[in-house]
């Protein structure tokens, strides 16, 4: 699978536990899912955002351990690979724009003239973005959605209830990438993410946190997405993201356009590696 498309009743038993302290309450062990694998994965294919166009306008707040960083964005963004950027300071035009799309990446540095264009890679989205990640993924963590399984192998996958919601564990056969889901067992909706890949580098890890949810042109989206990453050639960090503004647009349109980033007049061409 590529891509991969609860509580009054605790509130209940301390009242009662409140009422009844002589007694003392057996802890319930959690109960399996009784639900196929596949079954629960589908659940997260709740909307058709293959062919919806995200624009949006978000505050972004980058948490390093040298103190917090804030950053406006407009972004526009089409699955699986589209994206662009642009950083809007508070007064003057953008500090950059940023545009990927069909596995390449460009960047326009207004300060310094520079244009930078490479392959849409993590290492080169981390050089203008606070995170290093897939284009592919990156899109999907805007529109409210966990990171594609990154291979084709089949994963194996657990599921738990747990208070509330769906938990669904998810790894490689080799369990070198490992990811578990946190599902709204009510609404479907995915309420976080924690992902761990082991490389050669070393650990990497990802925990994603979708809250805020809201109806945007008649799909639910997070309005608010906390991502904490560790590890890598990253420092810690957590980058906040919560959308000032979002319309989702249907297109038909597979093509650049809006994604092309083509060189200004002038500007120092520089390749990315």
């Amino acid at each position: 699978m590529n891509r991969r498309r609860i509580s009054v009743s605790l509130l209940l038993f301390f009242l009662v536990a409140g009422g009844c302290a002589h007694e003392t309450a057996t802890p319930q062990p959690r109960e399996a899912m009784r639900l196929d694998p596949g079954e629960a994965l589908a659940r997260l294919e709740r909307r058709p955002l293959e062919r919806r166009l995200l624009k949006a306008m978000a505050e972004i707040a980058v948490i390093t351990e040298t103190g917090r960083h804030p950053l406006r964005l407009a972004i526009l963004a089409r699955r699986p690979d589209s994206l662009r950027i642009e950083a809007i300071p508070a007064l003057g035009p953008p500090n950059f724009f940023l545009a990927a799309h069909d596995g390449r990446l460009a960047a326009y540095l207004p300060e310094t003239g520079e244009y930078l264009a490479g392959p849409a890679v993590p290492e080169n989205l981390a050089r203008f973005f606070p995170l290093s990640l897939s284009v592919g993924d990156l899109i999907s963590l805007l529109m409210g959605n966990p990171p594609a399984w990154p291979t084709e192998e089949a994963p194996r996958v657990d599921a738990v209830a747990e208070a509330g919601m769906l938990r669904l564990d998810i790894s490689s056969r080799d369990r070198r990438f490992r990811q578990t889901l946190w599902i709204d067992e009510k609404t479907g909706y995915p309420r976080r993410c924690e992902q761990t890949a082991e490389r050669d580098g070393g650990t990497e890890t990802l925990n994603v946190y979708f809250d805020a949810y809201a109806p945007v042109d008649g799909a639910p989206m997070p309005r608010r997405i906390r991502v904490k990453v560790k590890g890598g050639d990253q420092e810690e960090r957590t980058v906040v993201l919560e959308y000032e503004s979002a319309t989702l647009e249907t297109t038909s349109d597979a093509g650049a356009g809006p994604f092309d980033l083509p060189v200004p007049p002038g500007a120092t061409v520089r390749r990315l590696e």
